[in-house]
């Protein structure tokens, strides 16, 4: 749990530090992307906290409960996939990077968002996927730099 609280940090950070390499009209819309993961990333944390602090003694009245966070979860989720989505539309529309990483990061994000609201393939409800995204993202960047 410390090492998903530790990358969703880390990838906040990583959106933050691109957006404010960008150009002004791109920049604003990846400080936007930031900001929208940001708070995604805040209801995933507090869905972490509750597995840190309830699930180890589970109390009566436990499933629940866990449903009710498990909601924050797929909030999450489906709010970093169309972070992405949106990221990679402004970079195609901004001409910011080469076109495959924005059309990664637009197919990628888009899919992810459809397969977590109807619940389908499970690929796209794995965390760690999102991080994968953020990595060919950080490693695409640097590329290009």
């Amino acid at each position: 749990m410390l090492s998903q609280a530790l990358a969703i940090v880390m990838t906040v950070g990583g959106l933050a530090v691109a957006a404010t390499s960008l150009s002004s009209d791109a920049g604003i819309e990846a400080r936007l992307t930031t900001l929208v993961f940001a708070v995604g990333a805040v209801l995933m944390l507090v869905y972490l906290g509750f597995h840190i602090t309830v699930t180890p003694k589970a109390p009566d009245g436990y499933e629940p409960r866990r449903r009710r966070f498990a909601r924050l979860y797929r909030v999450y989720m489906v709010i970093a996939y169309l972070a992405f989505a949106h990221l990679g539309a402004s970079f195609l529309f901004h001409h910011v990077v080469t076109v495959w990483i924005a059309w990664f990061l637009v197919v990628t994000g888009a899919f992810g968002a459809i397969a977590m609201i109807v619940r389908r393939p499970k690929i796209a409800d794995f965390p760690l996927w999102i991080h994968v995204i953020a990595g060919v993202l950080g490693a695409g960047l640097l590329s290009v730099h």
